[in-house]
């Protein structure tokens, strides 16, 4: 699978290469310990939308069809890993979102 997260890295219009992979699985493993902070949540959802918001790469799209159920053959190439990437998507959203609020609360407080 790495081989697969370099190729997407690649097609990204940033060309990522390495770096963000690495991001990535680094605050996944942050993220899965028990009682990851908020701001470990908001750092993984942060790289998420930077990493899959990228609905209009058609490379992206196609490259991301065998992570989102990968025994569904599309209609066009590129149609589970745009709807896989807009789930992933709205999902990082919504907790950066609380992420934020929550951080932003905290430090509100006396």
């Amino acid at each position: 699978m790495e081989g697969f997260w370099l190729s997407y890295a690649d097609a990204h219009p940033r060309r990522f290469g390495q770096w963000l992979p690495d991001k990535l699985r680094a605050n996944l493993a942050a993220a899965r310990r028990a009682d990851p902070s908020w701001q470990t949540v908001k750092d993984l959802c942060g790289y998420c939308l930077t990493f899959f918001d990228q609905l209009d790469n058609y490379e992206c799209m196609k490259l991301l069809d065998v992570v989102g159920f990968n025994a569904i053959v599309p209609n066009t190439e590129g149609d589970i890993g745009r709807r896989w990437a807009q789930s992933v998507c709205r999902l990082a959203w919504q907790l950066f979102v609380t992420a934020q609020a929550t951080i932003l609360s905290a430090q509100r407080r006396p």
